[in-house]
């Protein structure tokens, strides 16, 4: 096999393996529900909720902006 051929088959698999990824990835979201909040949106959401407090909230957010 030519090294041309060999680039050629490389680059199909590739091709075949980021769709597959792609798939996977949507059919995940579809499942879980497909939650598109950002880390901070959702601890913004749990500090509102009262699910933890003042001083949780400031030590999970520092430690999203590290």
């Amino acid at each position: 096999m030519e090294l041309i051929d060999l680039l050629v088959v490389l680059l199909i698999v590739a091709i075949i393996a980021l769709i597959a990824r792609l798939i996977y990835r949507l059919v995940r979201g579809a499942i879980t529900g497909g939650d598109t909040r950002t880390p901070e949106e959702i601890l913004e959401d749990r500090y509102q909720r009262g699910e933890i407090d003042r001083d949780e909230f400031d030590e999970h957010r520092r430690r999203l902006h590290r």
